[in-house]
């Protein structure tokens, strides 16, 4: 039996995603363009990320945050992410919370623009090559 799974799903899993489908750094990159469409959006970042538990980090919601256009982007490629840190890292091959934490922490800065999470985004995609 030939069974088709998402993306998501095997992300999700830890498994490899397959050669016909988006690799995590051309899904990463994607992701740049789409900030990068909006440079000088102003986003607020997401609070005290290094200061949580992981279980509190992962239930974070990012509605209206610098990664929400993640989300609206991962959904749009249909690698079904929920406005949440943990679907955001499970949606991006189980990022570490030093991840999001480079991503789009507070302590980087209140606010961010789109332009610098593109090279965010873009620099984690090198870390993950």
């Amino acid at each position: 039996m030939n069974q088709h799974i998402s993306v998501a799903a095997l992300v999700a899993a830890g498994q490899a995603i397959p050669a016909d489908g988006p690799t995590i750094v051309q899904i990463l990159e994607t992701i740049a363009r789409a900030y990068e469409r909006k440079p000088d959006t102003i986003y607020p970042a997401v609070r005290d990320v290094e200061f949580k538990a992981e279980n509190v980090v992962n239930a974070i919601r990012i509605f209206g945050t610098a990664l929400q256009p993640a989300v609206d982007t991962l959904n749009a490629m249909n690698v079904p992410t929920q406005p949440t840190v943990g679907s955001v890292r499970r949606s991006l091959g189980n990022l570490t919370k030093d991840d999001i934490h480079e991503l789009a922490c507070e302590c980087k800065g209140v606010e961010v623009s789109g332009q610098t999470m593109a090279k965010r985004f873009r620099e984690l995609a090198a870390r993950k090559v």
